[in-house]
């Protein structure tokens, strides 16, 4: 399955960046946090839920997860904050405070952990995440 970008991001998306040089030519590159966030809006272009949770576990001592709950709540976009909180419990990162202040933030309806996934698995109440996908091969 092929997707396309339909419409430009919105301009509020664009934060969390910094000029670099790459070859002869002056490109915006976000910070891990801000790449995390924008994995978890839209899975599909980062290779997949599964790719996103790797990036998270192997990141775990480098990345701020305050700023990076900062960054979701500034995205508003509540399954964001669905899927990080989802993600941030599952691999055990992070302390009551931080789980709690992730899911003053989350949605009423549940959305799908992998997006792009089938509708099928099991329902985590708590961060009102459809689970449709293997919790024994994620991030692995």
């Amino acid at each position: 399955m092929t997707h396309t970008l339909t419409r430009r991001p919105k301009k509020e998306k664009f934060f969390g960046l910094k000029k670099v040089w790459i070859a002869g030519a002056e490109v915006n590159l976000s910070n891990p946090e801000k790449t995390i966030i924008d994995c978890l809006d839209q899975p599909r272009y980062a290779g997949g839920i599964n790719e996103v949770t790797k990036a998270l576990r192997y990141g775990e001592n480098e990345l701020d997860l305050k700023k990076m709950v900062a960054y979701g709540k500034r995205m508003n976009n509540r399954a964001i904050m669905q899927r990080l909180g989802f993600l941030v419990e599952f691999l055990k990162f992070g302390d009551e405070r931080l789980l709690s202040d992730i899911q003053s933030s989350i949605g009423r309806g549940f959305v799908k952990l992998d997006p792009v996934g089938k509708r099928f698995g099991s329902y985590n109440s708590k961060w009102r995440v459809r689970v449709n996908v293997s919790l024994s091969s994620l991030g692995e």
